[in-house]
């Protein structure tokens, strides 16, 4: 994992967010012969952006429950 430029965040929230993005990319990944889950950030002129990528395959039905409860949080 590179080093990432730090935010300000409610915590619980993003460590919720890290825990649920991993365990889907654990989950998705598992049956490969070999699997690569990347974690890391970008910065723009704007924004700082964090990622999990993984190479699994998973379904936008389980994107929106894995996001619902964040943009209940900032609506």
């Amino acid at each position: 994992m590179e080093t990432c430029w730090p935010c300000r965040a409610d915590a619980v929230l993003v460590k919720q967010l890290f825990v649920n993005l991993l365990s889907n990319a654990f989950k998705f990944t598992r049956l490969r012969p070999v699997a690569h889950i990347e974690i890391g950030c970008s910065r723009t002129a704007d924004e700082i952006v964090y990622f999990v990528k993984d190479d699994g395959r998973a379904s936008n039905a389980l994107c929106d429950k894995l996001f619902g409860s964040f943009q209940r949080c900032i609506a």
